[in-house]
């Protein structure tokens, strides 16, 4: 039998082991049940779920603090946002205190709609959960905590959308 020849160009630390790879696909496997169980029945994204999950934990959020929680580009948010509007799931209003900015908040069409499906994503949380035990899912909440501060000061260091330069020197901190 010959073995497959391994591809020289190939990177072994981009292949299934990399710490990257596994996180993608960590996340891949919480969310597939999704548009099994939800999308298609409800006609929803797995992006208009997560701005709704933002909106009920935070009502009268705006398209950029939803983008900057979710970690999901500004204009998927917008894209989405319309979409639910124009579905009549979240309401959008002008805010009194500066009327260039909209805020946001779920409807009683998409509060009823998030009530039914965040159930199952509170059993996807309490399966992850039951898998941890609790100073593992501590330990692994700060990790997810310190790599999510990490990536959002390269975004802030980069700038709209632009990109930090590659470097071999460790990223620059900006002073608070």
């Amino acid at each position: 039998m010959n073995a497959a020849p391994k591809p020289e160009s190939a990177t072994p630390m981009l292949g299934d082991k990399a710490l990257v790879y596994r996180l993608l696909r960590l996340v891949n496997l919480l969310s597939k049940p999704f548009q099994e169980r939800f999308g298609t029945r409800y006609d929803l994204s797995l992006n208009e779920w997560r701005i709704m999950m933002g909106l009920a934990a935070r009502p009268g959020a705006t398209v950029t603090e939803i983008s900057d929680w979710s970690g999901m580009h500004v204009m998927n948010v917008s894209r989405g946002v319309t979409r639910l509007v124009r579905q009549g799931r979240v309401l959008r209003e002008v805010d009194p205190a500066d009327r260039r900015r909209a805020l946001l908040r779920l409807s009683g069409r998409g509060r009823t709609l998030f009530g039914i499906i965040a159930p199952s994503a509170q059993a996807r949380e309490d399966m992850v959960r039951k898998v941890l035990s609790e100073s593992e899912a501590g330990a692994f909440r700060e990790m997810i905590d310190r790599l999510i501060d990490e990536l959002r000061q390269e975004s802030t260091d980069a700038g709209v959308g632009g990109r930090r330069a590659a470097s071999t020197s460790p990223p620059r901190r900006s002073r608070r």
